[in-house]
């Protein structure tokens, strides 16, 4: 979000709608999955996916800098290379210069 500061609202819309299509798909198939692979192998099968996707924040931790730096769209410094949000100001004015409102 710091460093794709113009496409923001996107990414936001993006992550609601992954998130609700997730909700609505575990309690769609959960009953398909125990009855098909039984109460046992049900289990197994969904504290692997969680254990497997549990080492997700630390992959993106670890190369996320790597992710984001082939980028187009991320917003650098003018005269940088630095991945640096375009705001530079504090405060009021940053509130005002991101939602474009006037505030004081």
């Amino acid at each position: 979000m710091e460093t794709h500061t113009h496409l923001a609202v996107s990414v936001m819309a993006g992550d609601t709608l992954a998130r609700s299509l997730g909700s609505v798909a575990g309690p769609l198939f959960t009953d398909l999955v125990f009855e098909i692979i039984e109460i046992g192998w049900g289990n197994t099968l969904i504290g692997r996916v969680a254990t497997i996707l549990s080492f997700l924040p630390f992959g993106f931790r670890r190369y996320g800098q790597q992710l984001q730096n082939p980028s187009k769209y991320v917003v650098k410094e003018p005269g940088k290379g630095s991945l640096k949000p375009k705001i530079s100001s504090t405060g009021a004015s940053a509130m005002s210069e991101v939602y474009g409102i006037l505030i004081g």
